[in-house]
Parts: C-alpha cells; sequence; structure tokens
C-alpha cells in the first residue's frame, strides 16, 4: 500500500490492482468498448447502400408493345432491361401473384409494376392526346421501415430510367422517321427545283400570252369596228334587196306584159301573113281589092309595131334600171360577189339585158320593115313584083315576131326566177344583218373581254415571275434543308439515341469525398464511443479514492493524479479502436497523424468531462452524461446539421463537445479546412484544460470532509 503522501504511487496502485484474472478482464472490456461501441457498430453501417444490389425487388412487366410509323415501341421491356443494367436492386422478373405474396411475406422489399399501356401512353406525347406513362411502386413497411425508406429512395432512379426509356424511344422513332423526312425533302427540293424551271418556262409563256393578248385586244378593237361597218352595211344591202325585189316585181310585171304584146304581135303578123300570102298570091288578078287590103295590113302593122315599140322600150327601160341597181348592190356590198343567190340574180340580170337587147333589135327591124311594107303598099309601083317582096318581107316579119313571143316568154320566166332569187337574197340579207348586229354585239364584247385578258395575262405575268422567284428560294431553302439533315449509320443513330435520351450528364465534384456511407458515419461513432468509456469506465474504475484526498500535495497534483488512470485508458482504448477501423474497415485517413493526435485529444477531453462529473456528482454523474449523450446525439450535427434540426437543437449545437469533436474527426478523415480543424481542436483543448481546472477545485472541495461525507450517498 503506497503513503497516502505520494499521490503518483497511489496511482499507479491503481492500475496495478487489475492483477486478478476478472479485474483484467474488466479492464479489457473497458478498453474494448470504444472498439465494441465505434468499430462494430459502424461495421454494420459501413457501407449499407454498397449492397443494396442483394436487396430482392419484385418486377411485373404487364406492357404490351404497340407500333409507331411502322415501328414497334417495346418501353415496358427497354425499362426492365435498363434496371438490370443498372443493378441498383436485386431486380427479379416474376408475376403479379408472387410479387404480392412475396411483398407479404418478406421475400420482396419492393414491387415494380409496369402496366399494360405503358409503351402506349409513352408515344402518346406524338399523338392529339398525350397521356403520362404509370409505374407501380408498392412496399410493406411490416419488413422494416428503414429498409422501405432505403427503397422508397429508388424512386428518383426509376423515374429517370423511366425518362431516358421515354426518351430512348421518341428518339429511336425520330431517328427511324429522320431518313423519310430527309428523302421527302429531297423529293421536295427536286419537286421545287421542277417547279422552278416549270415556272419559268411558264413566265416566259405568260410574257408570249400577255403580248398575245395585247395583240388580241387590238384585233379585237378592230373586229368590233368591223362588225359595226358589217352590220351597218347589211342593213343598206337589207334594204337595198327590198328595193331590188321591188323592181324585179316591176320587171316581171313589164315582162309578164311584153311577153302578152309579143304574143298579139306573133299572133297577128301570123294572121298578116296567113292573110297577105293568099293575097299576094292572087295580087294580079284582085289588085285593087289587095291594094286596100295592104294598106288596112299596113296601118294594122303599123300600130302593131308601135305596141311592140313600146313593150319592147318598157322592157329595156325596166331591165336596164334593174341592171344598174344590182351593179350598185355589188359595189356596195363586194362580199356579195360570192352569194349563190345573187350571182343568179345578177345572171338573170344580164340575160335579161340581152334578150331585151335583142327583141328590141329585132322589134326595130320589124317596125322597120312595117313601115317599108306601108310605104311599098302605099306607093305601090309594080304591084307584082311589089307583092313578092311584100310577102318575103311579111315572112320574114312572122319570123321575128314569132322569134319576140319566144323571147319575150323567156324574159317573162328568167324575170320570175330573178324575183324569187332577189326574195331570197332579200330573206338571207335580212338574216345577215340580224346576224351582223348580233356580231357587232359579240365583237364588243369579245372586246371588252379580250382588255379584261390583257390586264389579267399583265398580272399574270407579274405574278408568275414573282412565283418563279420564290420558287427558286425555295427550292435553295430545301436543298440547305436536306444538308442540314445528317445521314446516320446505325452506330451513329444508336450513338444519337443514347445521347439525346440523357443530353445532359450530370456529375457532381465532391470535394474532401467520404466515398462511403461508414466513413461519414466514423465522426460521430468515434465521438460517441470517447464519451461512452468515459460513462462505462468507472465500473471498474475509481475517480478518485480517499487515500487520494488524504494524501499530501496540492489540490492540482491530487486532481491529475486521480484522473490519469481513465485518461490513460481512454488513450489506448481510442488508439484501438482507430487502429481496427483503419486496419480491418479500411478508413484510411487523409490526414493519418492528425487523426492519432485528435483521438488523443478528444480522449483525454471527454475522459477529463467524464471525471469531473463523477468526482463532482458521484454515482448521478452517470445519469448526467447519459443525458448529455442523448443531447448530443441529436444537436451535434452527426447525421443531420444544425440547419435541418429544431430550434432548440440547433441552437445549442455550438454548445455541445461533440459538434467539434465530429466536425475535427471528418477533416481528419476525408480532408477539409485546416483552420475550421485547428479552432476545434483548440477548443476540445480548452475543454481539457477548463475541466481539469474545475476538477481541481472539485478536489479542493472535497478535501474538505463535513458530516455528510461519511453517509453513503444512496
Amino acid at each position: 500500500m503506497p503513503s497516502p503522501s505520494n499521490p503518483l504511487a497511489l496511482a499507479r496502485y491503481e492500475l496495478k490492482r487489475f492483477r486478478g484474472p476478472l479485474p483484467r478482464l474488466a479492464l479489457v472490456f473497458i478498453l474494448l468498448i470504444p472498439l465494441l461501441y465505434g468499430c462494430i457498430y459502424l461495421a454494420g453501417n459501413w457501407d449499407p447502400y454498397g449492397r443494396l444490389d442483394n436487396v430482392p425487388v419484385a418486377v411485373v412487366n404487364h406492357d404490351v408493345p404497340t407500333t409507331v410509323n411502322d415501328e414497334e415501341v417495346h418501353a415496358g421491356q427497354d425499362f426492365v432491361d435498363s434496371l438490370h443494367r443498372t443493378g441498383t436492386f436485386d431486380f427479379i422478373d416474376t408475376d403479379s401473384d408472387d410479387a404480392q405474396q412475396g411483398l407479404e411475406e418478406g421475400r420482396y422489399y419492393l414491387v415494380i409494376s409496369v402496366p399494360e399501356s405503358f409503351s402506349t401512353d409513352l408515344v402518346s406525347g406524338q399523338g392529339d392526346d398525350p397521356t403520362r406513362a404509370q409505374i407501380m411502386l408498392q412496399r410493406n413497411d411490416a419488413n422494416g421501415f428503414v429498409i422501405g425508406t432505403i427503397t422508397n429512395s429508388a424512386q428518383t432512379s426509376i423515374a429517370k430510367a423511366i425518362d431516358e426509356t421515354a426518351v430512348s424511344s421518341y428518339f429511336e422513332a425520330v431517328f427511324a422517321n429522320l431518313a423519310k423526312i430527309r428523302e421527302g425533302l429531297v423529293d421536295a427540293s427536286d419537286g421545287a427545283a421542277q417547279l422552278d424551271a416549270g415556272l419559268k418556262d411558264a413566265h416566259e409563256g405568260s410574257k408570249q400570252l400577255r403580248s398575245g393578248a395585247a395583240d388580241a385586244r387590238a384585233g379585237a378593237d378592230k373586229l368590233a369596228t368591223g362588225a359595226e361597218k358589217l352590220a351597218t352595211g347589211a342593213a343598206n344591202a337589207a334594204d337595198g334587196s327590198g328595193q331590188l325585189v321591188d323592181g324585179l316585181g316591176q320587171l316581171d310585171d313589164g315582162a309578164a306584159r311584153l311577153a302578152d304584146g309579143s304574143r298579139q304581135v306573133a299572133d297577128g303578123t301570123q294572121q298578116l301573113a296567113d292573110t297577105l300570102d293568099p293575097v299576094l298570091t292572087v295580087a294580079a288578078e284582085r289588085l285593087p281589092e289587095a291594094q286596100q287590103r295592104l294598106t288596112a295590113a299596113a296601118d294594122a302593122t303599123a300600130d302593131l309595131t308601135a305596141i311592140a315599140a313600146d313593150g319592147t322600150g318598157t322592157v329595156a327601160t325596166t331591165s336596164a334600171s334593174i341592171s344598174s341597181e344590182v351593179d350598185a348592190l355589188l359595189a356596195a356590198h363586194p362580199e356579195l360577189a360570192d352569194d349563190p343567190a345573187f350571182t343568179r340574180i345578177q345572171t338573170h340580170t344580164t340575160n335579161l339585158a340581152e334578150a331585151t337587147g335583142t327583141i328590141a333589135d329585132r322589134a326595130g327591124t320589124i317596125a322597120g320593115a312595117v313601115a317599108d311594107a306601108d310605104e311599098a303598099i302605099r306607093n305601090t309601083g309594080d304591084l307584082s313584083t311589089k307583092a313578092t317582096e311584100a310577102k318575103t318581107k311579111i315572112d320574114a316579119l312572122n319570123d321575128g315576131a314569132q322569134q319576140v313571143a319566144s323571147g319575150a316568154a323567156d324574159l317573162s320566166e328568167g324575170t320570175g326566177d330573178a324575183l324569187s332569187g332577189a326574195t331570197t337574197l332579200d330573206k338571207g340579207l335580212g338574216e345577215l344583218s340580224s346576224g351582223a348586229a348580233e356580231l357587232s354585239t359579240g365583237a364588243g364584247t369579245l372586246a371588252t373581254g379580250l382588255h379584261t385578258l390583257s390586264d389579267g395575262t399583265v398580272t399574270l405575268d407579274d405574278g408568275i415571275a414573282q412565283l418563279s422567284e420564290g420558287a427558286t428560294q425555295l427550292s435553295a431553302g430545301l436543298a440547305d434543308g436536306v444538308k442540314q439533315i445528317p445521314v446516320l449509320t446505325e452506330d451513329q443513330e444508336a450513338e444519337a439515341v443514347h445521347v439525346l435520351s440523357a443530353p445532359v450528364d450530370v456529375s457532381m465534384e465532391v470535394d474532401n469525398p467520404a466515398h462511403v456511407y461508414g466513413r461519414g458515419l466514423a465522426p460521430m461513432f468515434f465521438s460517441i464511443a470517447l464519451w461512452v468509456l468515459g460513462i462505462s469506465a468507472f465500473f471498474i474504475v475509481r475517480p478518485i479514492t480517499g487515500r487520494m484526498l488524504a494524501a499530501r500535495g496540492s489540490d492540482l497534483r491530487i486532481g491529475v493524479t486521480a484522473w490519469a488512470p481513465l485518461g490513460f485508458i481512454s488513450v489506448v482504448a481510442g488508439w484501438l479502436m482507430l487502429a481496427a477501423a483503419w486496419i480491418g474497415l479500411g478508413l484510411d485517413p487523409v490526414h493519418p497523424w492528425l487523426i492519432i493526435l485528435l483521438v488523443t485529444v478528444v480522449a483525454l477531453a471527454f475522459s477529463a468531462v467524464a471525471h469531473l462529473m463523477r468526482t463532482w456528482l458521484g454515482f448521478v454523474a452517470t445519469a448526467a452524461m447519459l443525458v448529455l449523450l442523448i443531447i448530443q446525439l441529436t444537436s451535434a450535427g452527426g447525421t443531420y446539421p444544425p440547419e435541418l434540426l429544431p430550434p432548440f437543437f440547433s441552437a445549442i449545437s455550438h454548445f455541445v463537445p461533440m459538434s467539434y469533436s465530429i466536425d475535427a474527426f471528418r477533416i481528419a478523415i476525408s480532408g477539409g479546412l485546416m483552420s475550421k480543424f485547428t479552432r476545434d481542436l483548440s477548443l476540445l483543448l480548452i475543454l481539457f484544460v477548463s475541466c481539469m481546472a474545475l476538477l481541481v477545485l472539485v478536489v479542493n472541495r472535497k478535501r474538505r470532509f463535513g458530516v455528510k461525507d461519511l453517509h453513503p450517498p444512496l
């Protein structure tokens, strides 16, 4: 037993108490508490998300593929394939019954169901009735709430996979149509080029049409003027033909009278011949009586000659008038020269004039003969000779009279035909006049229409010119558009679909990465383990003994000596914990020497807090340390930053030791701002010094014994 006057000896004695198997086992247990709490618990949580591929998840695919633009879309199977490629969970393809039963029995922690309309809904955005595709997720919290929340976090990645599948299906359809679109644009470009060429030809034609329309316009004006003159001339011709019909009617009447007179003359000359022949035969025998009869015959012949001359003159005058009118009508209307009816009239009037002239000549001859006969009879000399001559002349007169009668009959028939032709001509000229009037009206309408046509051809020519220019621009634009559409190989198309379905590769640059879940939790678990050590160590370590309090020496020396065994145990236990995490779990801190220093400082500081609390409060300190542990677990920011904590815990987070130990462990393990590490380490050292100072005060108080110190604490 060391002397009470030697505190250091008392401290060594306190450690040497653990000589028996059970005390040593208890000491080993105390040393292993940080390792058990920190490393084992940390090992269990080291990388839970790294083993998600062991979590069984049922996948039920009811999707029915659909067809878009002659391409089959099987988005449901594509989605399932993408799940298997990612391998986030242990995806198991199954049916609805097995999935539901497995979820109830705990064989599956999540069920992903793809409905029948998945493919149809995904591509519905290309139609008139877009519908959002649905994916059903089902979990059972009876299988564990934490695993439920972990599988629930897969909703984001599943939604991303669905989006990529949808966009991939869309772009597959787009690129499937891209070649068709390009072919269509090529055809459209060729068609535009042909249209351009055709419009240029049309422009040339429109120029010719414009010129021709102008010529037609001028011709129509001339036609309208000529048609107006034709209508006027046709009206005049109709009037002239009416006059011609009237004249031919008079001629027909005169010819009829001439025929009658000629026939009377013929009959008279026949009678004269019949009378004179016997007379002249017996003239010699009966001269006186013959002389009287000859005188009477001469008188009759003179009368007949006067009648014939009068009829012949009338016919000649009428036929001459008619012939003049026909000639005047032809001169006024040369176009009648080709009319058959007018030609017949002209022929008849010519023949009539000739026949009239012949009759007039013969009538003159007869008149002369009659005059000679009359003179001969009246101046009868040698009657026998004269009678013979008279007989000859009377026979000639009879022949001429018969010819005149025959010509007069022909003349009457010709004038009838001429009258009929003139009537037909008058009717035709009436119709010609009406047609010419209609022609004049139509020619005016035609001229107006051709004026409009001419104006329209000008507009058409200008429009075709603009259209041709637009077709040229269209052809050039389509050609440029064709150049803008790439010709992709199958590999290039697949790569383009892959890129466009996920056009943005979101990457995150993490400063001072923790890499795995356990490295992120280690700062909190190390802090908790060293704090818990301060609670559990007093099951075998005494905070301070009565001998120490009664020993000689300063309060500082006694306080440090009383704390030294716990501090030593804490440091050794902390190093064991760090070594196990470093070697066994692969902690591999960024700053090895700093973390060794930090573990030492935290062990010293937390052991000082624990020793102060136990020396000051006794057994009540265990409860106080547990309460402080719970408060720090909530407010120190080991799992959630202070900004996410309730106001009370967020406010006290800056006053609890673990806030700074956790922050310092993070920097030592994963890296960070060294100024913060220095601050944290400094505050922990201040905590240590402060606790040791308070411990000295408590020791000073404990060295003053009173009556109450003689009573047990409980």
